[in-house]
């Protein structure tokens, strides 16, 4: 018989294997050969010697590996009802096709630079309005947000220069002094409490409030348009996204009561907020440090050839980036030309560059806000006492080549 894998069974016969022996001779497997190989043509195709046999095709095996694939027969798809479609803006113009199409001949480079400025503020708006349905996270991604956080730091850079200017002319700050006043413990030294003399440090925590876990879901604009008709509202500031798309919203108010009844209307509009799904974040009410300590620089920064020297590029440090956030030359003036001995001209400025733009004049470190400027330099920094003439070292002079670095280098842009 055939067996199934393609072979044939034989009973060899002996003496014994017989039908009536009982027994059955072992049988011997052969693997049975093509049709065409071992059987002979019936008569009627039997070819002459006279012809010429055709050739033989190659005997391909057919295994699942060379079998080809089966046609695949697909239903045709359902008809589908209609649904109407949105209005989508229109593709972004580059300046050449803006240029063709909406910029005259009479018109110069710089009025054509002007109206195509003009052209994407007003594409990226209108490409906000087409989706602000989608729930795409506006922060993450879309341009008017950086636009919009550009122009907020402009104003507000602006209006703290214009308070500190006037707090100056009102003597608030007599007595400011950022020479360590009491004995250094390591690196740093106990200074005054929030805003007090001598140092002036802000602890930024003071009549604050904080989201934490703020997520990219959440616009931090819609976060702001509820905080900033609170009363007492000063400012607000925010991280970056970290690795897991989540910020820290901090916001400063005139007092303590004020932070707690903001953090009470932030806490009941989680279920309004967009994107919050009644889930806004930890809301928390920050409260000021006991003690505050201040970085402590070494000797040679006290020198009077030093304080010179600082002079000059606090200057340089003051008009540059003035004239980047648009503050007004009279006031950079009023702060430039203060009456005063040359170590209090040199702490009011390094105060001014740290309170109005958040940037630590021994670190050359410019930061966003007062948040990041604490993490990164804290509260204050003061020059050690001299206690003997000494001439300047390398700390000195790594610290006037951070700032001629930084001065070379620095640069502010929006996103458009």
């Amino acid at each position: 018989f055939r067996h199934p894998d393609g072979r044939e069974i034989d009973e060899k016969r002996g003496n014994r294997a017989g039908k009536g022996s009982g027994k059955t001779a072992p049988c011997a497997f052969r693997r049975r050969r093509s049709r065409s190989a071992g059987r002979s043509k019936p008569r009627e195709q039997r070819v002459s010697c006279s012809q010429t046999p055709p050739p033989r095709q190659r005997f391909v095996s057919q295994t699942p590996s060379r079998k080809p694939p089966a046609e695949r027969r697909l239903a045709p798809p359902a008809a589908a009802s209609p649904k109407p479609v949105k209005d989508l803006t229109p593709s972004q113009l580059c300046f050449r096709d803006f240029v063709l199409e909406h910029v005259c001949d009479e018109d110069s480079p710089e009025r054509a630079l002007e109206l195509f400025a003009r052209y994407l503020r007003q594409w990226t708006r209108e490409e906000l309005e087409a989706i602000q349905t989608t729930g795409l996270f506006f922060d993450l991604y879309h341009p008017l947000s950086q636009i919009r956080k550009f122009n907020l730091r402009l104003g507000q850079t602006q209006l703290d220069a214009r308070v500190f200017v006037q707090d100056l002319q009102e003597g608030r700050y007599q007595g400011l002094s950022l020479l360590a006043s009491q004995p250094r413990s390591g690196a740093t030294c106990p200074v005054a409490g929030d805003l007090q003399a001598p140092e002036f440090a802000l602890d930024p925590d003071a009549d604050s409030l904080m989201i934490s876990g703020l997520t990219p879901a959440v616009s931090v604009w819609d976060v702001l348009d509820v905080i900033q008709d609170c009363s007492g509202f000063c400012k607000a500031a925010w991280t970056h996204f970290d690795k897991n798309l989540a910020r820290e919203f901090y916001a400063r108010f005139a007092s303590k009561g004020d932070a707690t009844a903001a953090a009470v209307v932030l806490m009941r509009s989680s279920d309004t907020l967009p994107g919050a799904a009644g889930t806004l974040g930890r809301v928390s009410v920050l409260s000021s440090k006991p003690e505050l300590s201040a970085h402590v620089l070494p000797q040679e920064m006290s020198q009077p050839e030093q304080i010179l020297k600082d002079l000059a590029l606090s200057e340089d440090v003051i008009r540059r980036l003035d004239g980047l956030l648009g503050v007004s030359e009279d006031v950079t003036k009023l702060l430039l030309n203060v009456e005063g001995s040359t170590e209090f001209k040199l702490d009011l400025r390094v105060l001014y560059l740290r309170r109005v733009h958040h940037f630590c004049f021994y670190a050359a470190r410019w930061c966003d806000d007062e948040w990041s400027l604490r993490n990164a330099c804290g509260v204050a920094t003061v020059r050690e006492r001299p206690s003997a003439p000494c001439k300047s070292g390398t700390w000195s002079a790594a610290h006037e080549e951070r700032l001629r670095s930084f001065l070379g280098n620095v640069h502010l842009s929006s996103t458009i």
